[in-house]
């Protein structure tokens, strides 16, 4: 049985990239430019992949740029683990990403990222049982890993933040930053 791949995504031109992607995997691919749209057929598409936008129409129909965290979840509970789901974004930023993996989001790819990165990663998807027991093992250990490395990174930028406070109020008391604030007024 060949493979299909469900794209959601409210942008047209991105309909040519999921066309080139299918034809360079050699698989199906079915484009929906909204969720409602998607819905009434995904049962009978039965997808090997779901690969959603993350910034489009909710499921009332409203734009929201987290919109593909809200219908992950709505897709989680309604077919549970039939298909993995890959989230495309424009957003680089590490709590998006994990809330995308803790909704139920199996991966991500960035949109800026060439259209190789994106053949890859749905490739290593359609490779994979996703199934298994042991790949699910995996992708939530994945997740809680994630989780570590941005609590690590708001310690991180924490410490950095009080050390660059540190120095500030050094300087200050060294007179340091009132020769700069009075050479700038004296300048204007």
């Amino acid at each position: 049985m060949r493979k299909t791949i469900i794209f959601i995504d409210d942008d047209p031109l991105f309909k040519a990239v999921a066309s080139r992607v299918g034809d360079a995997l050699g698989v199906k691919t079915r484009f929906f430019e909204s969720i409602e749209d998607a819905l009434p057929n995904i049962p009978a598409i039965s997808p090997s992949l779901l690969v959603l936008d993350l910034a489009m129409n909710n499921l009332q129909g409203n734009f929201d740029d987290l919109a593909g965290m809200q219908i992950t979840e709505y897709m989680r509970k309604t077919y549970g683990d039939q298909f993995p789901i890959l989230i495309l974004t424009g957003r680089e930023e590490s709590d998006v990403i994990c809330d995308c993996l803790k909704r139920g989001a199996d991966d991500y790819c960035l949109k800026a990222e060439d259209m190789n990165a994106l053949t890859s990663r749905i490739d290593a998807w359609l490779e994979m049982d996703y199934r298994d027991e042991q790949v699910k093992r995996k992708r939530h250990a994945a997740a809680r890993a994630l989780d570590r490395l941005v609590l690590q990174r708001r310690i991180l930028t924490m410490s950095e933040w009080r050390n660059t406070a540190m120095l500030e109020i050094t300087k200050f008391e060294r007179g340091q930053t009132r020769q700069t604030v009075s050479s700038e007024i004296s300048t204007h």
